[in-house]
């Protein structure tokens, strides 16, 4: 299970210019988490905040050209290209903070 903290994903956001401010890093990192089901907090207790909260990485359930959960997970190109680019960009702040 991939761990992370808030603030550490803010601080990332902002300084690879996906965000232009804290703020607008918080409401994109929530954006990622609702639309995409990327992380949750841990607890399930808060939304994505720039302090020491702990978050894990998902699983996404609720893809774009999803059709069925108990069938063979069916992605269109750009769905399925558009997961795997935000998801690496978590994935790249996770290891940039990790190591």
């Amino acid at each position: 299970m991939e761990v992370f903290v808030g603030s550490e994903a803010v601080d990332w956001l902002v300084e690879y210019k996906f965000a232009p401010s804290r703020a607008h890093a918080v409401e994109l990192g929530n954006k990622l988490a609702e639309e995409y089901e990327l992380f949750v907090h841990v607890t399930n207790e808060h939304p994505l905040k720039d302090e020491y909260i702990f978050y894990r990485m998902l699983v996404p359930q609720n893809m774009p050209g999803q059709t069925d959960l108990n069938s063979k997970v069916k992605l269109d190109k750009k769905a399925l290209q558009a997961w795997v680019a935000v998801f690496s960009v978590i994935g790249m702040a996770i290891y940039y903070y990790v190591f």
